[in-house]
């Protein structure tokens, strides 16, 4: 099993081998890894992959992969909002505007008193 992610993301391990994994089990095999951030760089992609390579009980190579977005809470936190900003952006848009928490809801919910 091999874990990779992009700069400034990294993975700990990021190769495990599983000795057998029989089908049909009704409890899954779970492999814990951890992934973290490097807070001094920007992500230019949340994204990370896990592949299986394998072999079938006739002994035939396979692959299994999948790709998945890590929450934005590894590199950014919420923050108050401020009302003199040194940024400010307007968005002009014919739609109704979008809730803010309900875009971020990952990140509002894991700073609703993690700190």
């Amino acid at each position: 099993l091999s874990v990779a992610c992009s700069p400034p993301f990294f993975v700990t391990p990021d190769s495990i081998e599983v000795a057998a994994v029989f089908g049909g089990s009704t409890t899954p095999v779970v492999i814990p890894v951890v992934f973290s951030a490097n807070a001094h760089h920007l992500p230019t992609t949340c994204k990370a992959v896990v592949v299986a390579t394998y072999l079938t009980a006739d002994g035939e190579p396979r692959t299994s992969r999948v790709d998945f977005d890590l929450p934005l809470g590894l590199v950014c936190r919420a923050i108050p909002p401020v009302k003199n900003a040194d940024f400010k952006v307007t968005l002009d848009t014919n739609k109704p505007p979008v809730s803010l928490p309900g875009l971020f809801e990952d990140v509002v919910s894991s700073s609703d008193g993690s700190d």
